[in-house]
């Protein structure tokens, strides 16, 4: 059975290869987004729309890794795991160690991801409001992954097998 440094090493390496293929999509589709959100969705070229999904499944992928294994992982690192539980409490707890801007930056991207998830087609007018909020909030992910490494390497908690992702250009 493997250690909860060892479960944390693992995990961050899987995000990291996920987080690169989100930077990847978002490169690619930095010419086309964000979407006008009155425009007709029918007219964008079949290999855009597949680089637009490709975008939110690698970023639904990377948030749910950040929020399910990595900011776990971490409450448990850090010993934490008794007063941490919620999704808001985990916002919280990486606002209190500087990981994240804000908890509710993050609780939000939390929700959006769900929104993401569970809505479909592209052509609806809320989903590419959410598509828009996901290529603005690309920039947050990335930064709580790089933080969070950070964090772990600086204070010993695990190995860290992966070095930072390249951060887009937008603010997190």
């Amino acid at each position: 059975m493997s250690s909860p440094a060892e479960l944390f090493a693992s995990n961050l390496d899987a995000a990291s290869r996920v987080g690169q293929r989100l930077v990847q999509a978002q490169q690619h589709l930095t010419p086309i987004l964000p979407l006008a959100e009155s425009g007709p969705m029918d007219s964008l070229a079949d290999d855009t729309v597949v680089w637009i999904d490709a975008f939110l499944k690698r970023w639904e992928n990377f948030q749910d890794i950040l929020e399910g294994q990595l900011i776990q992982g971490l409450v448990i690192l850090e010993g934490e795991s008794e007063r941490v539980r919620t999704r808001r409490d985990r916002a919280h707890f990486l606002e209190k160690l500087g990981l994240v801007p804000s908890a509710e930056d993050w609780f939000e991207a939390g929700q959006l991801r769900n929104q993401l998830a569970h809505s479909y087609p592209l052509t609806n007018p809320k989903q590419v409001h959410r598509i828009n909020a996901a290529f603005q909030r690309t920039s947050l992910l990335v930064a709580t992954f790089n933080r969070i490494r950070a964090h772990v390497q600086e204070k010993g908690l695990a190995g860290v097998p992966v070095g930072p992702l390249p951060e887009p250009d937008s603010e997190p």
